[in-house]
């Protein structure tokens, strides 16, 4: 199956689950990124969730109470850039219609950081499938220190992801039903 037709299929089971369900969700999703070892990072990379994307915004604010540095995606004519937020309250409708951070003073530069990233599909051999763009990609190419979290629904693993060389895999991928890693699934099935 292409990339493509990948896309559009997830893109439609994403949106058929119920907002409470996909609320539910969610939750789960940070409840198991917040169990996680994150000490470690003090550079969080997150996104602001457009549609029926998984909302990790109650995360976020845990993040920013803990005092870590929060960063949101910002796409411009060069590629995707990240800002440090100090609320979730400065943000204004950019490209794509995501919501992006008003304040850009603050650009993540690099460094050891954990990037919470969306996408439209993942398979077990960490690969994702985002919107078409390749602007992760790039992005990741860029700053080889960051961790990657793929960040999905259950419902949207696939079996097999097309892949390109270019394409950037995940370091590990976050489920509500569970912890996927390189080195296979954590025992953490709900």
């Amino acid at each position: 199956m292409t990339s493509e037709l990948i896309r559009k299929r997830n893109r439609t089971k994403r949106d058929q689950i119920g907002a409470c369900e996909r609320k539910e969700k969610s939750e789960l999703i940070a409840e198991r990124i917040l169990a996680g070892d994150i000490s470690s990072c003090n550079d969080i990379l997150c996104y602001y969730p457009l549609g029926s994307e998984p909302d990790l915004l109650g995360a976020c604010r845990v993040f920013l109470e803990e005092g870590k540095r929060l960063y949101f995606p910002v796409t411009e004519k060069d590629g995707i850039h990240f800002y440090c937020v100090g609320d979730l309250k400065g943000f204004k409708r950019g490209v794509f219609n995501v919501m992006e951070p008003a304040d850009r003073r603050y650009e993540y530069r690099g460094g050891k950081a954990l990037s919470l990233t969306p996408g439209l599909a993942f398979d077990r051999d960490m690969n994702r499938i985002g919107y078409g763009g390749g602007y992760y990609d790039r992005f990741f190419s860029l700053h080889p220190d960051i961790i990657r979290a793929g960040i999905c629904f259950d419902e949207l693993l696939e079996r097999n992801i097309p892949h390109e060389r270019w394409d950037m895999r995940m370091d590990l991928i976050i489920t509500d039903r569970e912890l996927i890693t390189r080195s296979g699934v954590k025992k953490e099935v709900l």
